[in-house]
């Protein structure tokens, strides 16, 4: 029963998270290790800072 709980209160914080304007996506491109979805944080970041990238070695595109 605790787990029924559980799954429609992360439920329910997903629902008001999109709400908000935060975006979901599957799970398959999130690296553990980092906690983070790497081809989203690299396009945050060339987006952010693109002249950087050519210092790091990474393609502004």
């Amino acid at each position: 029963m605790a787990d029924s709980k559980e799954a429609q209160f992360q439920q329910d914080i997903i629902t008001a998270m999109v709400a908000q304007g935060w975006l979901t996506g599957p799970a398959s491109g999130y690296d553990r290790r980092t906690a983070l979805y790497t081809e989203d944080f690299l396009g945050y970041f060339k987006e952010a800072w693109p002249e950087r990238c050519g210092t790091l070695g990474w393609s502004r595109q």
